[in-house]
């Protein structure tokens, strides 16, 4: 079994060649490895869940990566606009592709999502990479109900204050 240091920094490097999926980490495995940005907690929405709390972090591989959290357990790791090449050789075929949005992009198809070894790869058809998320191998129903990163722009009524 991977340990959480050792896949974290594969994350980072976005080595993902035959991955397996994120080990059981804590929050100070993350901070160790990567830089915390600002002094807490963002929040958002994985999935149909509840709303979730992220920490910003720096890390080299990627423009903006945030450590998604159940208390103090780390349930993804996720790294926007990687900066270099994302290696998945040795994955095979994802278990399935979604139809996905990236702020007022519409990408058909355009998420990957190995639920099995805990990995979706987010990508324009071109094959830019957007979105690299990791979490612990779940059913792909679980990913989509509890995980999955809400992205996309939303239309809001106007409103003069």
């Amino acid at each position: 079994m991977a340990d959480c240091p050792a896949t974290l920094e594969r994350f980072r490097d976005r080595d993902f060649r035959d991955w397996h999926g994120l080990p059981p980490c804590r929050w100070q495995d993350a901070a160790s490895l990567f830089t915390p940005v600002g002094s807490g907690p963002g929040s958002g929405r994985l999935g149909n869940s509840l709303q979730r709390f992220f920490r910003v972090v720096e890390t080299p591989g990627y423009a903006r990566t945030q450590v998604w959290l159940d208390g103090d357990s780390v349930i993804a790791v996720e790294g926007q606009r990687p900066r270099g090449a994302v290696d998945t050789s040795g994955l095979g075929e994802p278990d399935a592709k979604l139809d996905a949005a990236w702020d007022v992009l519409s990408l058909a198809k355009g998420e990957h999502v190995w639920a099995s070894r805990g990995l979706s790869i987010l990508s324009k058809p071109n094959g830019t990479v957007l979105r690299v998320m990791a979490f612990a191998p779940v059913p792909l129903r679980e990913y989509i109900e509890t995980l999955r990163p809400i992205s996309g722009s939303r239309e809001r009524p106007y409103r003069e204050d």
